[in-house]
């Protein structure tokens, strides 16, 4: 068995100086794939050329945590705020029984709209701070994915990598997912023969560039099968500082990833570099 690898860069179009950093990642580095935050593209009339995409898989990044929706704020009420700007995670997830599953069907169909008018039919589905995970959600979530028979983001933790001590992070905490549900989840995936890789790295979000023992531990520990290594890289700037509080760190990453350092791991270790739509 082989080791494939999909390097996700999450948030394309949140800001200009991020989807610069992604683009070059992808030009001189080891970046095969993006997820959009369509929304934000639109909004912020963030400027790209649809031929620097050429080497990236791109994909759909379903959000209800940052920005504006598509659709009219009264249209989404249980997801917004009184400014018409989407909820953050916490107040989200606060009151969950207010959710409206419909409205989020509806803005999520929007931003699938939104991104084939401009991209075409998305390389993968994934979601802004997992929300795709959240129990009644995953099915809208999974009907979208069924629908278009695209390939889908889901964490499913590479056991012999190892975690950062620094900050552990756990999807299923934040989402307050039980073991049973991602269980029933996983199985669901199964049932609707839906493409997914066989692991999920979130390491590389706390990666720092002098790090570089963390990073040849990682490829060195990395599993057979399918992986997806979840990061985050771009350019800080103050309308980055604005919209997230994850900024310098994303400049280590892009750094990290357009190393010939990192690249000469990854051939050592006999990973191959895929796309979402190679699974």
């Amino acid at each position: 068995m082989s080791k494939y690898l999909i390097v996700n860069a999450d948030d394309f179009g949140l800001t200009h100086g991020v989807t610069k950093g992604i683009i070059e990642g992808a030009k001189s580095g080891i970046i095969t794939s993006t997820s959009v935050m369509v929304n934000e593209l639109i909004y912020g009339k963030v400027a790209f050329k649809k031929e620097d995409c050429s080497k990236l898989g791109v994909g759909l990044h379903l959000n209800l945590t940052q920005g504006r929706p598509i659709l009219p704020a009264v249209d989404v009420t249980s997801l917004v705020s009184f400014d018409g700007f989407f909820l953050k995670p916490e107040k989200l997830f606060e009151h969950p029984d207010k959710i409206h599953p419909a409205q989020v069907e509806k803005e999520w169909r929007a931003q699938l709209a939104a991104f084939r008018t401009i991209f075409g039919i998305p390389d993968h589905l994934d979601s802004h701070h997992h929300v795709h995970m959240y129990p009644s959600l995953f099915n809208i979530f999974c009907q979208l994915a069924i629908e278009m028979q695209l390939p889908i983001r889901f964490p499913i933790p590479a056991e012999n990598i190892p975690e950062l001590e620094l900050f552990p992070f756990m999807f299923t905490e934040t989402r307050g997912l039980s073991t049973e549900q991602w269980m029933e989840q996983h199985s669901l995936l199964d049932m609707v023969n839906l493409d997914y890789p066989d692991h999920f790295m979130d390491n590389f979000f706390y990666l720092q560039k002098g790090q570089p023992d963390v990073i040849a531990k990682i490829m060195s520990l990395f599993p057979y099968g399918s992986s997806e290594m979840m990061c985050h890289p771009g350019y800080s700037d103050d309308s980055l500082s604005r919209v997230s509080t994850f900024t310098q760190r994303r400049g280590d990453e892009m750094e990290i990833l357009k190393a010939e350092s990192t690249r000469r791991l990854i051939k050592d270790n006999d990973i191959e570099l895929i796309r979402f739509s190679d699974l």
